[in-house]
């Protein structure tokens, strides 16, 4: 539906096209509807995996919802992966490359300090009895636990190895005592929390680059409908034009006032943007 002014008149914007507002009829595009959709085809592939005996499931909402603290990757399409399966490197793909690298590294990170917490916490419910072992007594007494609950010599070899590198750890660092693991646990834990708050802002950024190289391609894909708007100089045919591609002319002017700012060529150049974030 066309925008009226006052007098009855079509009102133009600032490029010389008439405003109007799309109607939809049908609610596909509405949030609850694409909820539903993208909700449904999880609990399919849910059920059949589980029907499979598959330990695997996928979930609809984004990591941000489940309240995991990852960066989500882009999608590629199949151009891209027909193209990095070739060894092409793209800039989606180095994207994700850089996102699956970082992922990682918080999870490691994330796992290292919780291990090191639960550790905390036994040594000191067992410095809680009446003997008062040192932070070396309560190491051994680990280790020959988890050698005596080893069933293979490879496993064996594999807790040594790990003692002695905790060893050499903890007396490069000065750690003698359970006030000062914890201690050196808790920098390093008030550490990871500054490095979320940073990843937390880079994945904010992360999400207008998204949403900029989306806009970047309905821009790319639907220029073509607005210049042969263009060439259309007489009123009663770019009527028609306009009302036959109606949609697809909102959704390029949607993707424009999008990347004016930033990209006002339409190209978003991938590499820069993540060299900013």
């Amino acid at each position: 539906m066309y925008e009226l002014d006052e007098d009855g008149n079509r009102i133009r914007d600032q490029n010389g096209e008439y405003v109007f507002n799309a109607v939809p009829t049908t609610d596909w595009g509405s949030p609850e509807t694409l909820e539903h959709w993208r909700q449904t085809w999880a609990e399919l592939c849910n059920a059949k995996f589980a029907e499979k005996g598959l330990d695997v499931r996928i979930d609809h909402r984004s990591y941000e919802r489940q309240g995991v603290e990852l960066l989500p990757t882009v999608h590629e399409g199949a151009t891209v992966r027909a193209m990095e399966k070739k060894g092409i490197r793209t800039e989606k793909g180095e994207f994700n490359r850089w996102i699956r690298a970082t992922n990682a590294v918080i999870r490691d990170i994330k796992k290292k300090i919780a291990l090191l917490f639960d550790w905390i916490a036994e040594a000191k419910a067992e410095l809680a009895k009446p003997q008062a072992p040192n932070l070396v007594s309560l190491l051994n007494a680990y280790y020959t636990q988890r050698k005596a609950g080893a069933y293979s010599q490879k496993g064996k070899i594999s807790n040594l190895k790990e003692m002695n590198e905790t060893f050499n750890y903890l007396r490069a660092n000065g750690i003698y005592n359970l006030e000062d693991l914890e201690s050196r646990v808790n920098e390093h834990s008030s550490t990871t929390e500054s490095l979320k708050k940073t990843l937390d802002g880079q994945t904010a950024r992360m999400k207008e680059i998204k949403q900029l190289y989306d806009s970047s391609a309905a821009f790319q894909n639907l220029k073509p409908v607005y210049d042969g708007l263009q060439k259309i100089k007489f009123e009663k045919p770019r009527a028609k034009y306009k009302a036959e591609h109606e949609a697809e002319l909102i959704q390029f002017y949607a993707a424009r006032r999008k990347l004016t700012g930033e990209f006002p060529d339409g190209k978003v150049d991938m590499k820069k943007a993540v060299r900013r974030v």
